[in-house]
């Protein structure tokens, strides 16, 4: 639940609210009437847009860096390979 502020009998999110809800906002986590409400906050906050600007860039820097890290280094894919071959052979039977 957003924290609202009424400004002529609408309402509007607060910039606490707007900043405990950016990460989800920018995951699209949001109902349609809460992104409504960051939006009206936004364009009326240039902090708040500038802070929801820097935490989406954040999400898309560490989602970079997971897919580009997705892959183990070769050589510790070798060493568990090896292992498992070793594991392997070792309850093979007789």
């Amino acid at each position: 639940m957003l924290t609202r502020t009424v400004f002529d009998s609408f309402a509007i999110a607060t910039c606490g609210a707007v900043r405990s809800q950016s990460f989800a906002a920018c995951d699209s986590e949001l109902s349609d009437a809460a992104l409504r409400e960051i939006n009206a906050h936004l364009h009326e906050c240039a902090a708040c847009r500038a802070r929801l600007g820097a935490d989406a860039l954040f999400l898309r820097v560490v989602r970079a860096a997971a897919v580009a890290s997705e892959t183990a280094p070769l050589s510790l894919r070798e060493r568990v390979a090896l292992a498992l071959h070793m594991r392997t052979t070792e309850n093979a039977p007789a």
